[in-house]
């Protein structure tokens, strides 16, 4: 069976990548978000407590010792949608960015109970190795246009796979270096020829607390 985590990371980012993300959401073609904490309003928060969606945590961490940034940004997630997160993942892939960040991450989401992202098969081995759960597979969709998107339903393997996705709508006053590509990233999610694609292939959309 081949199944498809679509994710949009970067929620609390910017107003304007909020609404294109909840808008994929509410057409089915965002299953999954991960939340910048640090930068979330408790009126973003809100939009997704509105909504049944896997939600997770997208660390965003500083050098030096990763678990204390790891769990004041729990904390922050808890107070803004009074629960924890369905999954864990890091902005720029700060996650995974060393052997002791790893670990501290492994051991967060150990107490959880919850999934990692894992984009590299070592990676996947690692936390695996520690009982967590990944998905089998990794697609960015970053700078890929839609035929290329499209084409790419054809080639998913059996198992999990999760697409790193970035919708959003173009924020003038965001410092993103991923701005105008999330307009477009949307309105290719959003396409006829993409739903038809996922259906012609028997793709099944799910989130990440169905891994």
């Amino acid at each position: 069976m081949k199944q498809l985590i679509i994710n949009a990371d970067d929620y609390g980012r910017s107003d304007f990548f909020d609404r294109g993300i909840i808008e994929a959401m509410m057409q089915g073609m965002v299953t999954s978000t991960s939340v910048m904490v640090l930068r979330c309003s408790a009126e973003a928060a809100q939009m997704l407590n509105d909504v049944d969606i896997s939600v997770g945590l997208h660390l965003e961490l500083a050098e030096g010792d990763a678990a204390p940034q790891i769990r004041e940004q729990d904390k922050r997630f808890k107070q803004l949608f009074n629960c924890s997160p369905t999954h864990v993942d890091g902005h720029k892939d700060a996650h995974i960015r060393d052997d002791e960040t790893k670990q501290a991450v492994a051991d967060y989401a150990k107490s959880l109970s919850i999934p990692v992202r894992a984009h590299y098969e070592f990676d996947r081995k690692f936390f695996r190795g520690q009982g967590l759960k990944t998905a089998d597979n990794i697609q960015l969709l970053l700078r890929r246009n839609a035929f290329q998107i499209v084409q790419s339903v054809s080639e998913l393997k059996e198992g999990v796979t999760e697409w790193v996705a970035h919708p959003g709508y173009t924020d003038p006053n965001s410092d993103s270096t991923l701005n105008a590509e999330r307009e477009e990233e949307l309105k290719i999610l959003l396409s006829m020829e993409l739903k038809a694609a996922l259906e012609k292939n028997d793709v099944y959309l799910i989130d990440f607390r169905e891994l």
